[in-house]
């Protein structure tokens, strides 16, 4: 059929062309057979266009512009249009973006000066960056690498929420996050130290990360009263040695004087 379609609108299109008639194709001069035959052969060109026509839609055609009104924009030397819905949050993006462009434009030139692309130097930073929170990490840690890369692990998390805009968990999901540093040794949060409640509230820390600085102070008080001890032990025991020497000069002295008066 559609061969045959296609022949007819091809036939059609030359004759045209070539000004040569229906009926002089057919040698039919009778008016009433060459009108019948015109009609015929329009019908069938224009089943042939019919055809074509679907067979365009089915391969792709763009979709119809939307109803009502609409926001038309140029994008990629495209012409695009929008419904009011589809373009709020694309105008909320532009506002966002024209308020972060001059940091951008000055991100980009130190891109330049550094050789590099914008991604590339954003990675380079992060990467630079992850790297001095885990030396600062194992510092508050007192060298521990394991509680320093746990410690370091979720401080990044935090960023990288508050960066997508999402607000910090509540003290709850902080919980569960010291829960799971430290299995079974809180029941609840309110079995937290006082000290670790007030330092994370009063410099915005996050619970594990607060616990840890706890852990970390206690075990250097700790240490340091055990050096006091052992300091004092040993002033104690060399006083005592001090008091028995002079004690024994002193019977030495008496001694002497004694047997001199002796004599």
């Amino acid at each position: 059929m559609e061969e045959r379609n296609e022949a007819a609108a091809a036939q059609s299109e030359a004759d045209l062309q070539g000004g040569t008639e229906p009926a002089e194709r057919t040698g039919n001069t009778d008016p009433a057979a060459q009108a019948v035959q015109e009609m015929q052969e329009v019908q069938e060109v224009q089943e042939v266009q019919a055809v074509q026509t679907v067979q365009e839609d089915s391969a792709g055609r763009e979709a119809p512009a939307p109803a009502g009104p609409v926001i038309r924009a140029k994008y990629n030397k495209r012409e695009l249009a929008f419904t009011g819905e589809e373009a709020a949050p694309l105008v909320q993006k532009g506002l966002k973006f024209e308020a972060i462009e001059p940091d951008y434009r000055r991100l980009k030139r130190l891109a330049l000066a550094e050789g590099v692309g914008v991604s590339e130097l954003l990675d380079r930073l992060l990467r630079e960056s992850d790297e001095a929170a885990y030396r600062r990490a194992l510092e508050d840690c007192g060298g521990n690498a394991r509680a320093a890369e746990k410690l370091a692990a979720f401080q990044r998390r935090e960023q990288e929420e508050r960066a997508g805009g999402r607000e910090a968990d509540t003290a709850e999901r902080e919980f569960r996050e010291v829960d799971a540093a430290f299995p079974g040794r809180f029941a609840g949060a309110e079995e937290l130290p006082v000290p670790v409640v007030e330092l994370a509230a009063r410099r915005g820390l996050p619970l594990l990360d607060a616990v840890l600085r706890f852990d970390h102070e206690q075990k250097r008080q700790a240490e340091a009263a055990r050096v006091r001890q052992e300091a004092a032990a040993k002033a104690s025991a060399g006083s005592m040695t001090g008091e028995t020497a002079r004690a024994d000069l002193d019977a030495e002295a008496f001694s002497a004087a004694f047997a001199a008066a002796l004599h």
